[in-house]
């Protein structure tokens, strides 16, 4: 997937055919065929910064069935994700990848490898507005690294923290500057490379289509800049205060669908 990111774009396209497998087992919902909302965040890193596909997402805890009614999801079958996560991931892989017996055998061997499937985390769920914010502006516009974890850097050698220990405690990385940039390089998509994606009742041909179930709230948009501007906050480059230019209309759907939501990880 690092030198055929095509490979990331044909997964991507899995996670809402898994997300609904999963809605559509639930006993609750009694075979109703529910789409539900997706916002997924591609990254392409680990702590240790190397080259690691995963997928942060929220996900609306139910969905709209095809008479255009919303039905609550109370129940997420965590352990049936892994293993139904895996079979999209590696039976969309096996279509798209040439026919040769060595890539049969990989296929093969990833499925005996992970009884269990692939790591997911999906037990956690957003009920509020500051939660919400929270995750948002902490994965949406992460990068590879952040400047906070940089301890030291003597012109040649850098030293970052990392917490990829076995007893979970943080230690210190150190890489060759060179090695370091181009760790940190690999994970810069290629132009147009998509990254966020809103899959389901959030994706922008579907709006019309549920427009009595997503609508733009322009109280929506207040709250935001209430929220993230009650006190006018100063630049860190010049300690000037900022100032609001311009305030874009949500294209969100309602704040009750969006706020009630899933929230995980999934990893390959």
């Amino acid at each position: 997937m690092k030198d055929d990111r095509n490979l990331i774009d044909v997964i991507s396209k899995e996670l809402l055919k898994v997300v609904k497998n999963v809605f559509n087992r639930c006993n609750a919902l009694k075979g109703r065929d529910v789409t539900p909302g997706i916002t997924s965040v591609l990254h392409t890193f680990g702590e240790d910064l190397k080259f690691n596909v995963h997928f942060h997402t929220l996900i609306t805890c139910g969905g709209v069935d095809k008479s255009g009614e919303w039905v609550p999801v109370n129940f997420f079958f965590y352990e049936g994700l892994r293993k139904v996560w895996m079979y999209h991931v590696l039976t969309a892989l096996k279509k798209h990848l040439p026919k040769c017996p060595e890539n049969d055998t990989f296929i093969d061997a990833m499925f005996k490898t992970n009884p269990k499937g692939f790591y997911v985390y999906a037990k956690d769920t957003v009920n509020n507005s500051t939660g919400l914010l929270q995750y948002i502006a902490r994965y949406v516009r992460h990068p590879a690294i952040a400047q906070s974890r940089i301890k030291d850097f003597d012109g040649k050698i850098v030293t970052f923290v990392c917490n990829k220990n076995e007893d979970g405690k943080e230690h210190l990385v150190s890489m060759q500057v060179q090695e370091f940039l181009l760790a940190i390089a690999q994970h810069i998509p290629p132009k147009r490379f998509q990254l966020i994606k809103h899959l389901g009742i959030y994706a922008n041909k579907s709006r019309r289509k549920y427009a009595s179930v997503i609508s733009m709230l322009k109280k929506r948009v207040k709250w935001v800049q209430k929220k993230l501007f009650a006190s006018t906050p100063r630049c860190n480059a010049c300690g000037g205060f900022m100032k609001i230019m311009e305030i874009f209309p949500p294209t969100d759907p309602p704040e009750r669908l969006l706020l009630s939501s899933y929230r995980g990880q999934l990893k390959l």
